[in-house]
């Protein structure tokens, strides 16, 4: 959601199919994008708060080992996420 939510909103040319007006739902392309960026926002925060919420939980599980793993993993998705940003 939050890829193709970016993707939608910083790398896909603006604009529409010709002159058609296509739509769906009774909203065009540009309604659907907005609906879809915003909704991968709310993601992020979910994703951050459920992080929060369970933190315990991540650093005696997946932490077990040691901390670097923990801070490698979360490291590893952060650089997913801006990797969608910067690839085209």
């Amino acid at each position: 959601m939050t890829g193709t939510g970016f993707l939608i909103a910083y790398r896909l040319p603006p604009g529409h199919r010709g002159r058609l007006g296509l739509t769906v739902m009774g909203m065009k392309g540009h309604e659907w994008s907005n609906i879809h960026f915003y909704a991968s926002w709310v993601f992020i925060g979910l994703i951050g708060l459920h992080l929060i919420l369970h933190w315990h939980w991540l650093v005696r599980v997946a932490g077990q080992n040691s901390k670097k793993m923990l801070w490698l993993g979360l490291g590893v998705g952060v650089l997913i996420i801006l990797g969608l940003l910067i690839l085209p």
